[in-house]
């Protein structure tokens, strides 16, 4: 009977997301949209919630009732649960959504590189993402730009399997596994990697595969299939590659003390597992090592990297992030809410695997299910990332350029990938197992039964909570929104046929400016990115755009250039700066109102979304006179 009723939920679920499609895609964008959240129907944001739940409730269940062991229902709800994480990543292009700005768009450019090359050049250093998709498009003869957009939903749906497969590496226990891969579905972990084309995500998505596949070496399938994911790692991202080799040592290194700590006496061939690690860190550092050094980008990163480990020069991202919060005025209780919103996720997370650890480490409370060391090896080696990342906030020299800056993000994407297996040991303990958690085990003496169940009940309770806010929370991370102080990240096709406008009309080599939406980045989805980044010189060696385009002190704009050039300002640049990033001070909307009257500025190109001016300060001046605090020829 309860079979049936999950079965009837499924199907009512999918109604419900069905439902989502349909007033996602009656509800189309109509141009740059500040808040996608706030843009899209509330209903729809309602119905997969509820989607979501429901497969996540259909899984409990089955848990909870031990009808895991003899059904397969229990996929019914993963499969709901992936269902909406799909709707999730593809809606925006349902209503509309031409692709995301900065590393997203130029990785298109790539593959349209190797599209009509037949090849890539010495620029892409994360080949096999672009070869992979290039692969792919001449296969099928989609678009480009839908196969790049799509394709990042795919490898994050893997990545929840490749979850669920680490799992089991790690314990037989069923239950376990089922309740990490719950976990690593409801929750979308490393937010935005799950949303925008890039090499670095992929690589991210696939470390537990990676670790899976280490796990599993003694297997010799598994151990070709290691070799063959080693040997593609370094191209993937650079990174994840030193991420991968710490990784290997730090498991070899703490197995052996593991080992005897816990007394495990299970076979192990030592001899054998030394020959596989040598191999495994010989040919990543040798790969990585050959392809760094052929690259000139990684040159200067290695000078900065001794720079700063000689002079010690880094401010660390907390002073960059109070730096940036003071220009938004954020500060206090402000500044702590915002902190929430940003790392919430991974906060809950991390704050599961601290009470499950302990699970581990007593042997009172010993799972012959579990392979400790393993689990422990990898609860060090994240550890050490969250040193490391501590130590890149603080500012230790040497960090800040192994990430290019945005190490903030990255590295937490690394940690988030394992915790699932950690918080899901948590969660078994306290709302399944017959024997009590550590936490409540000393009132045994003193209370009876129900007192036990009770207190499970509380904690399970309250993890189910901290796991529905975590999903909620990482769902309104997915996209940049007012929610966290940015803008959203929407390219529009006015961006694009702007653009096409500048290439076909403009000579760049006279100078385009811009605000904050780079026509170079743009023109990368349309000529690929070496044309783009080689030849058009959008926004290269020109003076940036000042604040209030220098209005404040002077009556044009072009009295402080001495040469004719383009400025370009999108629809992104006049409502982020005029509302999310008001206090910043730069621009307002009289700015926008003045440029249009200046005598010596003339558009020469406008759409829905994009203007495009030219600016001539050879005018004579002498022409130009102050009526009314305007300039007036």
């Amino acid at each position: 009977m309860l079979g049936h009723i999950q079965k009837i939920l499924a199907v009512v679920s999918f109604i419900l997301l069905g439902s989502a499609l349909m007033l996602a895609y009656n509800n189309p964008v109509t141009g740059y949209e500040l808040d996608i959240y706030a843009s899209t129907p509330l209903a729809f944001w309602l119905l997969v919630i509820i989607s979501i739940l429901i497969g996540a409730a259909i899984i409990l269940t089955q848990i909870v009732t031990g009808g895991y062991e003899n059904s397969k229902i229990w996929l019914i709800g993963l499969i709901v649960i992936l269902s909406s994480r799909i709707v999730l990543l593809y809606f925006p292009y349902i209503r509309g959504y031409v692709s995301w700005r900065g590393d997203n768009i130029a990785y298109l450019g790539f593959i349209r590189d190797i599209l009509a090359n037949g090849d890539f050049s010495s620029s892409n250093v994360y080949p096999v993402t672009h070869i992979y998709l290039s692969g792919i498009i001449n296969i099928t003869d989609l678009p480009d730009i839908l196969v790049a957009n799509l394709s990042t939903g795919i490898i994050s749906i893997l990545a929840v399997l490749f979850i669920y497969m680490l799992t089991g590496a790690l314990s037989s226990n069923k239950r376990i596994q089922i309740l990490s891969t719950l976990i690593a579905g409801t929750v979308m972990l490393a937010a935005g990697y799950n949303v925008i084309l890039s090499p670095n995500g992929w690589s991210v998505f696939f470390l537990p595969l990676l670790l899976f596949l280490y796990l599993k070496q003694d297997i010799l399938r598994y151990r070709v299939l290691l070799i063959i994911i080693l040997i593609i790692y370094p191209f993937f991202h650079p990174l994840s590659t030193l991420i991968v080799i710490v990784m290997i040592f730090i498991i070899e290194i703490t197995k052996p003390v593991f080992r005897r700590y816990l007394r495990d006496e299970i076979h192990f061939n030592t001899e054998f597992h030394r020959s596989t690690f040598l191999a495994c860190i010989v040919i990543e550092i040798a790969i990585f090592g050959m392809w760094m050094l052929s690259h000139s980008d990684y040159h200067l990163n290695l000078k900065i990297f001794w720079e700063e480990i000689i002079y010690g020069m880094n401010t660390g991202k907390l002073g960059e992030l109070t730096s940036s919060l003071d220009k938004l005025n954020i500060h206090g209780a402000d500044f702590i809410v915002l902190l929430l919103k940003m790392y919430g996720t991974e906060m809950i997370l991390i704050l599961m695997m601290g009470l499950g650890v302990p699970l581990l480490l007593f042997k009172r409370f010993s799972d012959n299910k579990i392979d400790k060391v393993s689990l422990l090896t990898v609860l060090c080696f994240v550890i050490v990332c969250g040193v490391l990342y501590i130590a890149y906030l603080l500012g230790m020299p040497g960090t800040k350029v192994l990430a290019g800056g945005q190490w903030d993000r990255r590295i937490l994407s690394y940690i988030t990938m394992l915790l699932p297996v950690f918080a899901a040991i948590l969660l078994n303990r306290i709302i399944l197992s017959e024997k009590p958690p550590v936490y409540v085990s000393y009132l045994m003496s003193y209370k009876e039964i129900l007192l036990k169940q009770a207190l499970r009940f509380t904690g399970g309770t309250i993890l189910i909570v901290l796991l529905i806010f975590s999903c909620l929370l990482s769902i309104q991370s997915l996209y940049p929104s007012p929610f966290m102080s940015q803008p959203n990240t929407q390219i529009t096709t006015t961006d694009l046929k702007g653009t096409e406008w500048l290439l076909d009309n403009v000579d760049t080599e006279s100078g385009v400016d811009f605000i904050a939406s780079p026509p170079e980045n743009f023109a990368m989805a349309i000529i690929g990115f070496d044309d783009s980044y080689g030849k058009t010189g959008f926004g290269r060696y020109t003076d940036p755009v000042i604040d209030n385009f220098g209005y404040t002190a002077q009556l044009v704009i072009g009295s402080r250039f001495t040469a004719s050039r383009y400025l370009v300002v999108t629809d992104y640049d006049k409502i982020a700066y005029t509302s999310i990033w008001k206090e910043v001070g730069r621009f307002n909307e009289n700015d926008f109102n003045v440029i249009e009257n200046d005598p010596i500025v003339c558009r020469v190109y406008s759409n829905s979304g994009m203007n495009v001016y030219y600016i001539s300060p050879d005018i004579n001046m002498e022409l130009v006179k102050s009526v009314d605090g305007k300039a007036v020829r």
